[in-house]
């Protein structure tokens, strides 16, 4: 019984435990920011992409200026850099695309004298610096835009901007709402700061870091380095920030009649004080929209100011939109074969040709021979031939003789002592006379010097076996 009422008590206290435990433990949610994803970091405007994908639109990026050929089933396309156009032929393509109702939305590139841009100067546009002298603390940082070396800085040009300009913005044009974005907030307390913060956790307000980002690089942004546009439909004002170090310049600007001008001409522009950042041109049912610099739409970007709603106004949210964001030109091997591709098959069958006729062979063709192994005869006949081909048939019948000495000085006494009184000639006799072969033949067949006869050679072999077989 005392057993089951301690077990009792036990459970009780853990439920006891487990239940304060529950009520005052209190969930807090935080935030990590692990930076840029691998996709993000790859395409710089993803961020615009998933923009106007979230509002049903088909969005597709290339880096191949080849796909310019195939823009039908598009209805804008946008080029963050004119100098990806290589050729006259891609403006032709393009031009004849907007025409038909595309729209063409391209930021300008100060090209170089001796490699020019073929789609500004079918458009007469010319991409400068401008004299504004933009410091850390009235430009935006984070915003990366590098400038060609090449580019003129023009200060009429920029006198000439702003009076037309001057058409279009008015002195009393201003954003209460900007206005209180870019007021800098008062400096506050540790203290103030904690308070704020606990309050706004308390509240279930999450710290939103990038928002605080964002309205910060907004404030540092000075009123003037803004380009204002206005756009028929839309009542609202946008405020874009185009870096201000750029601006463009079209010649249409320098005529005081629109119909004194002979070339293409703009119908719309706007920008900031210190220059055009942005133009259109109409192109019978096409619209061409140039912009001094694409880096509003970067992801890092689009966030700041009206860039978002610019790129929702400019782009046909019915039909598909496609980015253009490198010039990665096909291999060779694959324009040979696009371009050349009779001409690379004639090439190969020339070679083929070729191949045949010097692999001909002349006269009639030999069977492979058996690859057996030689016998032991035949490898003696073979070095007996060497031998006696290059003079050396002496060491074919030395053999013979050194063996005939031998059995000699065994069985014969008297050829002993031939031998070491050194008198060839009896011992030609004692072989002769025990043997009963002709004392001329063992002459021969002891001393042979004759090489050059095949027949004597022969001879002189059988007389010296039969000399060892008698003995």
């Amino acid at each position: 019984m005392r057993v089951k009422v301690t077990a009792v008590l036990l459970c009780l206290l853990v439920g006891l435990a487990v239940g304060l435990f529950l009520y005052f433990f209190e969930t807090h949610t935080s935030r990590e920011d692990q930076g840029w994803s691998r996709d993000a970091i790859r395409e710089p405007y993803l961020a615009a992409q998933r923009f106007l994908q979230g509002q049903g639109v088909v969005v597709e990026t290339t880096n191949r200026v080849r796909e310019i050929a195939a823009l039908n089933r598009f209805g804008t396309l946008i080029i963050d850099d004119s100098s990806h156009v290589l050729t006259t032929g891609q403006v032709d393509d393009l031009i004849s695309w907007v025409e038909a109702g595309g729209h063409l939305i391209v930021a300008a590139e100060s090209a170089a004298a001796e490699n020019p841009d073929p789609l500004m100067q079918m458009l007469e546009l010319e991409r400068y610096e401008t004299n504004c002298d933009c410091e850390p603390g009235g430009k935006n940082s984070d915003t990366d835009t590098e400038t060609d070396s090449d580019s003129d800085t023009h200060p009429d040009k920029d006198k000439d901007h702003r009076a037309e300009m001057g058409d279009r913005r008015t002195p009393d044009q201003s954003d209460p709402a900007g206005d209180a974005e870019a007021t800098d907030a008062p400096d506050r307390t540790l203290s103030e700061t904690l308070r704020e913060y606990n309050r706004r956790a308390s509240q279930g307000i999450p710290d939103d870091a990038q928002e605080d980002s964002r309205h910060v690089r907004m404030a540092a942004v000075a009123p003037d380095r803004l380009s204002l546009l206005n756009f028929e439909g839309y009542k609202d004002e946008l405020r874009i920030y185009f870096e201000p170090d750029l601006a463009l310049y079209h010649p249409f600007f320098e005529h005081d009649s629109e119909e004194d001008y002979p070339g293409l001409r703009p119908f719309y522009w706007g920008g900031h004080d210190f220059g055009v950042a942005f133009m259109q041109f109409e192109l019978n049912r096409g619209l061409i929209s140039v912009l001094s610099d694409a880096n509003i739409w970067r992801s890092e970007n689009i966030a700041l100011f009206d860039h978002a709603y610019l790129l929702t106004i400019l782009a046909d949210t019915q039909s598909p939109v496609m980015f253009l964001t490198g010039s990665q030109m096909p291999s060779l091997a694959v324009l040979i074969w696009q371009h050349a591709r009779e001409a690379l098959l004639a090439g190969c069958l020339c070679l083929l040709a070729w191949l045949i006729y010097r692999g001909r062979r002349f006269g009639p063709a030999k069977s492979l021979q058996g690859h057996a192994g030689r016998s032991v005869g035949e490898h003696i006949r073979a070095a007996g031939h060497f031998f006696w081909r290059h003079g050396h048939a002496d060491r074919l019948t030395g053999v013979l003789i050194d063996d005939i000495e031998r059995r000699a000085r065994c069985t014969l006494a008297a050829f002993e002592q031939a031998e070491k009184n050194d008198d060839v000639r009896e011992k030609c006799e004692i072989l002769a006379r025990h043997c009963g072969v002709d004392l001329e033949d063992v002459q021969r067949a002891m001393r042979y010097t004759d090489t050059n006869r095949e027949e004597g050679l022969t001879a002189v072999i059988q007389t010296l076996q039969l000399i060892r077989k008698k003995l």
